[in-house]
């Protein structure tokens, strides 16, 4: 699976550019900006698990940035219900800046589901971490070479074949 590791590569090498482009931008911003924020933690909510891919690159993040903020960037992990608690924990906190949350396209799916009473629009968006790549991927031994042909084998067997996701009200 060349394509899928290519893209694997592409993400990281993205990931650390913004990375360093934001260390760089908050530097610059944090000469202009009110001299008393922050003036104690700041919590980062990620609606993931403790382990995974976000919890890891928002840790690292979070390292990071505490050293520009002079305050703690302390990340809290909030699961369940395909992110819904979390965002509406967010959602309901006081607007001033110590309460961010760590975004992801799982918002729009937990609106349509009617999950959360509030959509994207609710939350500004203050930097760009990543992006996330949905993929349908299956066995390397598998016999279909496209999605086409996988389209023709469930056609022909149904029940045959068995779907794995992120789990209800994710993204997936």
């Amino acid at each position: 699976m060349l394509i899928g590791k290519k893209v694997l590569k592409e993400k990281w090498i993205f990931s650390i550019l913004f990375l360093i482009m934001m260390l760089f931008v908050l530097g610059i911003g944090s000469s202009i900006a009110k001299e008393d924020w922050p003036a104690k933690q700041v919590e980062l909510i990620n609606p993931f698990g403790a382990g995974g891919a976000a919890d890891v690159q928002a840790r690292k993040l979070a390292e990071i940035i505490s050293k520009d903020l002079g305050q703690p960037l302390v990340v809290r992990n909030v699961t369940g219900a395909g992110g819904a608690i979390a965002y509406n924990e967010v959602h309901r906190a006081k607007p001033d800046g110590y309460t961010l949350i760590w975004y992801s396209g799982a918002i729009n799916t937990l609106a349509a589901r009617k999950q959360i009473s509030f959509d994207y629009q609710a939350f500004e968006h203050i930097a760009g971490v990543g992006f996330e790549t949905i993929a349908i991927t299956v066995n390397k031994t598998a016999p279909w070479k496209d999605f086409k042909e996988f389209i023709a084998y469930i056609k022909q067997n149904p029940g045959k074949v068995t779907v794995g996701n992120s789990g209800m009200g994710s993204v997936t």
